[in-house]
């Protein structure tokens, strides 16, 4: 789905604004996991949620002309993603 999203986008020239989170890996968190989560007692959404996201949508648009801007609080996470996707 996000290929032929991709695909699209490059076509018309449109961007690609989306939350990155596999909910499989999220395991009904509510919040970025870390302390703060731990402090207030709320379940946390692990990095890699977010991480494994951003990198396969790297990969499915490397060499694709489109911009696909991740939106996530989790600043860290996307920028490993990124370093990831440009090796």
């Amino acid at each position: 789905v996000m290929q032929r999203a991709l695909n699209y986008a490059r076509t018309f020239g449109l961007l690609i604004v989306q939350h990155p989170e596999d909910p499989a890996l999220a395991e009904n968190g509510v919040m970025n996991g870390g302390e703060m989560a731990l402090r207030l007692g709320l379940r946390g959404i692990p990095r890699v949620a977010e991480v494994m996201t951003i990198e396969r949508d790297l990969r499915l648009q490397a060499g694709l002309p489109v911009d696909d801007a991740a939106e996530t609080a989790d600043a860290a996470g996307r920028e490993t993603a990124l370093a990831a996707g440009a090796s």
